[in-house]
């Protein structure tokens, strides 16, 4: 078990609660979602935490695949996939390079608050071979690299010194640009400007 994992198996329950607490913020983020999503869907949700985005959309799609390499949060959104009887997601703990998932999977692919988590670019590359022709990337993630605020030097801090995972300090246009050259079109993109950024990108594999 690597230092991620061990972290967000003890993040698991607490991650859990606050999910719960702020149910109005995951709907809003669900509203946002549904007018890109069709009945036929098949959807990957990268790095799903315990399911709650999911189980939200699991409704509006053919079937939603939940993926995290926590046992932990895996644990909790299969209780909350049979708490919400959403009988068309599946949750397992693995990592979106598992061999077992073929080029052109997906229609919909999620990632929400993890690119600034991992090897960006090499992610970015897996999502698009994953997806199908036209499918869709649909992403949120927190921008260290737009802010110099007390928040983010504390952040990238405690990443420094072990306390929290490996941070990517992504800017905005960065991350766009990213997504570009790997031979995304993007559809729709939205920053906030709150005192950690965050970048709401909703991209198309061409």
């Amino acid at each position: 078990m690597n230092r991620s994992e061990k972290f967000w198996d003890k993040q698991a329950a607490r991650f859990d609660r606050e999910d719960n607490d702020s149910a109005s913020t995951e709907n809003k983020t669900a509203g946002k979602l549904r007018k890109h999503l069709k009945p036929s869907d098949k959807v990957l949700e990268y790095a799903c935490g315990t399911g709650r985005l999911a189980i939200d959309v699991a409704s509006n799609v053919g079937e939603v695949q939940g993926i995290d390499i926590s046992s932990e949060m895996i644990a909790i959104a299969k209780g909350n996939a049979v708490e919400r009887n959403a009988e068309n997601v599946n949750f397992s703990k693995t990592t979106i390079f598992e061999a077992r998932f073929p080029e052109d999977s997906f229609d919909v692919i999620l990632a929400f608050y993890i690119l600034h988590l991992v090897e960006t670019q090499q992610v970015l590359r897996r999502v698009y071979d994953l997806l199908k022709p036209g499918g869709l990337f649909i992403s949120e993630t927190p921008c260290l690299g737009e802010t110099k605020s007390v928040v983010s030097f504390v952040i990238s801090l405690a990443s420094k010194v072990g306390l929290v995972p490996k941070i990517q300090k992504l800017g905005t246009a960065e991350l766009e640009d990213l997504l570009v050259n790997i031979g995304f079109e993007i559809v729709e993109a939205e920053a906030n400007s709150d005192m950690i950024p965050i970048d709401y990108i909703v991209a198309r594999k061409n």
